[in-house]
């Protein structure tokens, strides 16, 4: 389960989220869509507490035990073993 309150995320001056709250479920999935350079990546990265230091983040994530995610980029060893 994945519940967010009150989130803002900011790079820079600009807002990519502000004051968001929702939950999503076990068992649900989720898509997130949007056009290039819109902040998809920077929200996700938050969400699964890997945000980097470029980042204002406020708010509330409780992550639960089973969420999964692919990174926009690959890590130089694979994913699995």
């Amino acid at each position: 389960m994945l519940s967010v309150s009150s989130l803002t995320v900011e790079i820079g001056p600009r807002a990519l989220v502000r004051d968001a709250s929702f939950t999503i479920g076990p068992g649900e999935k989720v898509g997130l869509v949007g056009r290039n350079g819109t902040g998809k990546s920077s929200l996700v990265s938050v969400l699964v507490g890997e945000a980097g230091p470029h980042l204002r983040v406020s708010g509330s994530v409780q992550l639960g035990d089973s969420v999964g995610y692919l990174p926009q980029t690959p890590a130089p060893s694979g994913l699995g073993t």
